[in-house]
């Protein structure tokens, strides 16, 4: 909200809690820094760099907003995270 993301992909693929959570410890093991987000969904992170993953309870959301990341990553995990709340 407010200004253009840029380049942005959302993905929504059928997702289990086990498989999720597999994929958030798999992302840390590359050297990721992984911030729980609370309150968006039934589990969800990060690695604050225009990214965020989202379960909520039957698939998985991700938003990849990289660039912006890049270009404002003071703001860029805020902005990703509302556009997942209106996605939820």
């Amino acid at each position: 909200p407010g200004s253009a993301i840029g380049s942005t992909k959302i993905t929504f693929q059928v997702d289990t809690a086990a498989a999720f959570a597999a994929g958030e410890k798999g992302a840390g093991g590359f050297g990721a820094k992984i911030t729980k987000v609370k309150g968006l969904g039934k589990a969800a992170w990060t690695t604050g760099s225009g990214d965020v993953y989202v379960f909520d309870g039957h698939e998985q959301i991700k938003i990849l907003a990289l660039a912006l990341g890049v270009r404002s990553p003071s703001t860029a995990t805020a902005k990703v995270e509302a556009l997942a709340r209106k996605l939820l």
